[in-house]
């Protein structure tokens, strides 16, 4: 009953990674669509915002704007049809993250 033999009966440790991806591609209760996610160039209006920052995207006609907090802070002209059929499907309105600014042009990417 020596050390040697408490190493061998211990349980193995299994690495659970394999089921990992299975477990985030079924749909949760807070994740109405998992498998939607796209980056899109938004024209901002006013400079201010970094990497990360939480803006919200909301349906006006043809195109998107951007909100953050309560101001407008950019627009996307011509975003793709699925994109509209997405937050057609969610009442207008999707949580965005900038994902890459670009001060240049004065654009961002967004990730929905």
């Amino acid at each position: 009953m020596g050390l040697d033999f408490i190493r061998k009966t211990k349980p193995t440790f299994k690495k659970a990674w394999r089921n990992g991806l299975d477990h985030l591609s079924k749909p949760g209760l807070f994740t109405p669509n998992p498998a939607f996610s796209r980056a899109i160039l938004a024209t901002l209006s006013t400079p201010g915002l970094a990497e990360g920052d939480l803006l919200l995207l909301r349906l006006k006609g043809t195109h998107l704007s951007v909100v953050r907090s309560t101001a407008e802070v950019g627009t996307i002209e011509n975003p793709p049809p699925e994109v509209l059929e997405f937050l057609q499907s969610n009442y207008g309105v999707a949580c965005g993250i900038v994902a890459q600014l670009h001060p240049l042009s004065g654009t961002a990417d967004i990730r929905i």
